[in-house]
């Protein structure tokens, strides 16, 4: 089956973005998480990390025994954009490509069904016929 966005569900379009985030946090984020495991591993080190956000930007630093070992500085606007383009964009293509509604239930419109189906007709069960005739019933209270 070939890749289409026309099939994808609420569900599937959720997962892309979810994988997109968690991609672009690895590549995004690797050496700075490269440098805060490294002074949490080696013996003796002191060390830390922080995350800033203020007017230059998100700001990720690593300090190793007093040294700046890292740092990384990237715009608010980059950020968002980063974070919020690419599956904005995927939930509009998915909004555009997708059959209308009309078309979506002639697509998926299940055969003729009745709501409580006899079991004689779809082959699980025989038909249900009384044993016995029915007893009449009798008005005490008159008696």
């Amino acid at each position: 089956m070939a890749f289409s966005i026309k099939r994808w569900g609420v569900g599937t379009l959720l997962g892309a973005w979810t994988g997109y985030w968690v991609a672009l946090g690895a590549v995004s984020l690797a050496p700075f998480l490269k440098w805060v495991w490294d002074v949490n591993r080696i013996p003796g080190a002191h060390g830390s990390a922080s995350l800033t956000a203020g007017d230059a930007g998100v700001v990720l630093t690593a300090i190793k025994d007093g040294v700046t070992v890292y740092t990384g500085v990237a715009p608010l606007t980059d950020v968002a954009l980063w974070i919020a383009g690419p599956p904005l964009v995927l939930w509009l293509a998915w909004l555009i490509l997708r059959p209308s509604r009309d078309d979506a239930a002639a697509l998926h419109a299940p055969s003729r069904y009745d709501a409580l189906p006899d079991a004689a007709r779809s082959g699980w069960a025989q038909p249900i016929t009384p044993t016995s005739t029915p007893v009449e019933r009798r008005d005490r209270r008159g008696s």
